[in-house]
């Protein structure tokens, strides 16, 4: 398994990169400075893809040059800083292909939108609502997308939890002289200690509690009951994280994607000045 990164850069360039540990936030990425130039940083991360197939590294890279340009992407096969010119015509000509089809189609919706307008300024601000409310929908779904092995991360759990009984249950022992008892637990202990030091990637218990939180925040606004076990934690995110997505899904189809809601937006604004010079 592996975990497809896309981050902003501050100097506005995308960069795709991935990484075999899971990626909740920006401080999980590793090794991204091999990738990046010393005076470059990161803006935001802005989505996280697991995936098995090492392909769709490179898939990634064409989707997003394709939408913000070859020049503003970075990453898989394509990470060189200048690409080479026989590689650029080679996406040049993929993407000429691709972009006609796409284009064409957003193009005759936003004709045919247009031309139905009869108020322009009550069909901008309920493009600027519509805008908003996609905008809401997705930043709770960042805000509840964790990608956690939960059955590591309870053993993890579990064996801290273990340590703990063990530490206190020797003390006990250690009181009384018990020989016999405390190397049996101080074989325990060590066994679990290996197993927690060998294990250090799925301590993950903060990082879903702190998604729990937004989880929180964002349905119940705090006046919920605050759940400590961490499966009931791991699976409420999972489970409001997948309806989120249905309802983006539903969303776009009836009111159309981010994208096409900005051309909409742009349409009407030109329409606006141009019947204002007249």
């Amino acid at each position: 398994m592996i975990y497809i990164y896309v981050v902003l850069l501050i100097n506005n360039h995308i960069l795709v990169g991935y990484q075999n540990e899971p990626i909740n936030g920006i401080k999980d990425i590793n090794d991204i400075n091999n990738y990046i130039n010393d005076d470059d940083e990161i803006s935001e991360l802005i989505e996280v893809i697991k995936t098995e197939d090492l392909c769709d590294v490179d898939k990634t890279v064409k989707k997003y040059m394709l939408k913000y340009g070859i020049n503003k992407v970075r990453g898989g096969s394509y990470n060189k800083h200048e690409l080479d010119e026989w590689m650029i015509k080679s996406l040049e000509h993929e993407f000429k292909l691709l972009q006609p089809v796409e284009q064409t189609k957003i193009l005759s919706t936003i004709d045919n939108y247009i031309n139905n307008v009869t108020d322009i300024d009550e069909e901008l601000v309920k493009i600027i609502n519509i805008r908003q409310q996609l905008l809401k929908i997705k930043q709770q779904i960042y805000s509840t997308e964790i990608n956690v092995d939960i059955d590591k991360t309870i053993e993890y759990q579990k064996a801290e939890h273990k340590i703990q009984e063990l530490n206190q249950e020797k003390n006990k022992y250690y009181n009384h002289r018990n020989d016999n008892k405390l190397q049996k637990i101080e074989q325990d202990l060590k066994k679990l200690r290996q197993f927690r030091d060998n294990n250090q990637e799925h301590n993950q218990i903060s990082i879903i509690n702190q998604y729990y939180i937004n989880y929180i925040q964002i349905k119940y606004e705090y006046k919920y009951i605050h759940e400590t076990d961490i499966s009931v934690q791991y699976y409420s995110l999972m489970i409001f994280n997948k309806e989120q997505k249905q309802k983006l899904k539903l969303f776009c189809e009836q009111h159309g994607t981010e994208d096409e809601l900005l051309e909409k937006y742009k349409a009407l604004l030109k329409k606006k000045m141009e019947s204002i010079k007249n």
